[in-house]
């Protein structure tokens, strides 16, 4: 794993190819159908651009439909994921315009098989939740971003990410992250979640304000040394919610507990973003070492998949 985090800058200058362009017909909404780390790039562009109108499937069957502007994406990396290829297969059915993101399988053949706008992720041997870079590229590709794919391309990822996520595993070590960031940053809040649960093989949860100070920070009356508050901030965030959570921030620390404000720096949202993605896999990263854990593979995942398949 720390090949693909130290090579991870090289995904952000990747040029997506869309096979059967022809066919693509974009339009003002977006479903992104995916599980996993599959779904993410939807969660991360719905916070680097809160005005586009982008919405996550992830389950069985066909999307909840708002209107018929709509571009339905089907996004599995492994392209074997059962839920998403039975979302594909309805939207299919309906005859609704819909385009795939995915590195091989039973997706890619289908797609190729009918003729849909499809990208095809060019490395197939690393975990989807690193694969976000490639991702993000391909969504931002089939949507027809082509100043948010420049931007992206510009990001620079200082080398000194790694120490900087190794003092943070430190301090994580033996807490339970909780992740918090303004709703326009939820995404990235999630993703956080997601790389501690994968990686690090330890529970982590997010969740967003204003909303949380109206419910979950009643879980500081009697604050757990075990938990750890992480509160990502952004120059852009609203100022209003930039107070609540810095409020936050004090509230925990004067009950005792670990709480490790981060305010992303960048250029530019993309760069602010990148940015603390990799930091959150560099964290992640060292956790795992800490507790003496491979970083890479999914056991527990593979084995609850390999249990539903029957074999």
């Amino acid at each position: 794993m720390e090949k693909i985090l130290r090579d991870f800058a090289r995904q952000l200058t990747w040029q997506p190819k869309i096979e059967n362009e022809a066919h693509l017909v974009r339009a003002p909404r977006v479903i992104l159908c995916g599980m996993g780390g599959s779904r993410l790039a939807g969660d991360l562009i719905r916070s680097a651009l809160p005005t586009r109108d982008i919405r996550i499937h992830a389950d069985f069957g066909f999307p909840p439909l708002v209107g018929n502007d709509t571009l339905f994406v089907v996004s599995s990396y492994s392209g074997n994921t059962e839920e998403t290829l039975d979302a594909f297969r309805s939207i299919r059915e309906r005859g609704m315009h819909v385009a795939v993101v995915t590195s091989g399988g039973i997706l890619l053949g289908e797609a190729r098989e009918t003729n849909v706008p499809t990208i095809e992720i060019p490395e197939k041997h690393i975990p989807p939740r690193l694969a976000v870079g490639f991702s993000v590229r391909a969504l931002l590709a089939l949507i027809g971003d082509d100043s948010s794919l420049a931007k992206v391309a510009t990001a620079s990822l200082p080398p000194e990410l790694s120490n900087e996520g190794r003092g943070l595993a430190a301090r994580l070590t033996g807490t339970t992250p909780l992740i918090y960031a303004s709703r326009r940053m939820g995404g990235l809040a999630y993703y956080w979640k997601v790389v501690l649960n994968e990686t690090a093989k330890i529970a982590s949860f997010a969740n967003v304000f204003p909303e949380a100070g109206h419910n979950e920070i009643e879980e500081l009356e009697v604050a757990d040394a075990r938990m750890a508050c992480v509160v990502l901030t952004d120059p852009e965030d609203d100022e209003r919610v930039r107070r609540r959570l810095a409020t936050f921030s004090r509230i925990s620390r004067e009950k005792d507990m670990e709480s490790i404000p981060l305010a992303l720096s960048g250029a530019h949202v993309w760069e602010r973003m990148f940015r603390s993605i990799l930091l959150a896999n560099w964290t992640a990263y060292h956790l795992a070492r800490v507790r003496g854990m491979d970083p890479s593979p999914t056991p527990l995942i593979e084995e609850w998949k390999r249990e539903l398949r029957g074999t």
